[in-house]
C-alpha cells in the first residue's frame, strides 16, 4: 500500500479508536446523566488523546516497514 493508502488507514482507523473511546467513557461515567459541558470536553480530549496515540503507533510501524524494506533491497 503506498503512502497516501497507509495515512488513510491511519486516519480512520484513528477516527474510529477516538468515537469508540469517547462513546464507551460517555456511557461509563455518565450512565442516565446529562454530562456538563467542561467533563464532555474532557472525554473528547481523552479520546482524541488515545487516537492521536494509536495514530502514532501505526506510524511508527510503518516506518519501521519501510526501512526493513530499503534495507533488504540494498
Amino acid at each position: 500500500m503506498g503512502r497516501t493508502g497507509d495515512f488513510a488507514k491511519r486516519w480512520i482507523v484513528g477516527s474510529i479508536v477516538f468515537w469508540a473511546v469517547v462513546l464507551v467513557l460517555v456511557r461509563v461515567l455518565y450512565e442516565g446523566e446529562k454530562p456538563t459541558e467542561a467533563s464532555l470536553l474532557f472525554v473528547v480530549a481523552l479520546g482524541l488523546t488515545v487516537s492521536l496515540g494509536v495514530r502514532r503507533r501505526m506510524k511508527r510501524k510503518q516506518r519501521a516497514v519501510r526501512a526493513a524494506e530499503a534495507q533488504r533491497r540494498a
